[in-house]
């Protein structure tokens, strides 16, 4: 019975479990509606770490290519978000790193300047300041506006409460208007 009520539904509509099921069994519909449902959210989870777009957008397509390759190994098919996440993070450090060895280590790898000169200067302004914000503060800001995930899926994410949560959101919210004012005093 519930087999055929799948089937009625558009394939966007499966749960992640039957969409990875149809995955394994080769279905590119199935694997390119997961990947559609997760490639913007991992995005902001390797943004939120790393601060740089360029460099965010290529950990989270590493980071699906590595999951959706090893797929068969995932235990609980109704988790594969948080496995993703954890993929990115891993990637994210390793990236970090390795970033770190290879620049000065006076500077710092988040701070380099890779836009483009047609980067609106309000845009720039903002992510520089995203970039001076601590990870702790950073990244669920980005999951909430970028990723856009509800503070419930942030919670889950990075292993927090959702009280936690928006402490976190509230604080970054303050801090983002204090460096955008000009005052960089983080606490």
């Amino acid at each position: 019975m519930r087999e055929t009520k799948l089937r009625s539904l558009p394939v966007e509509q499966y749960p992640d479990a039957k969409l990875i099921a149809l995955s394994l069994q080769a279905n590119a519909e199935a694997t390119t509606c997961l990947l559609r449902r997760y490639s913007k959210r991992i995005f902001a989870v390797c943004y939120g770490i790393v601060g740089k777009a360029d460099d965010a957008e290529d950990l989270a397509q590493e980071c699906l290519i590595r999951g959706f390759s090893q797929l068969q190994r995932l235990k609980d098919r109704n988790q594969l978000y948080a496995w993703l996440v954890q993929i990115a993070r891993n990637l994210c450090i390793d990236f970090l790193r390795k970033t770190q060895r290879r620049e000065n280590p006076n500077e710092n790898p988040l701070m380099e300047a890779t836009y483009g000169e047609s980067i609106n200067p309000d845009h720039f302004a903002l992510r520089e300041a995203l970039e001076k914000l601590p990870e702790t503060l950073r990244e669920p800001l980005v999951l909430y506006y970028l990723g856009q995930e509800n503070t419930n899926e942030i919670a889950a994410t990075l292993n927090i409460t959702q009280a936690t949560v928006h402490t976190r959101l509230s604080r970054a919210r303050k801090e983002l208007r204090r460096i955008m004012a000009g005052e960089e005093n983080l606490q």
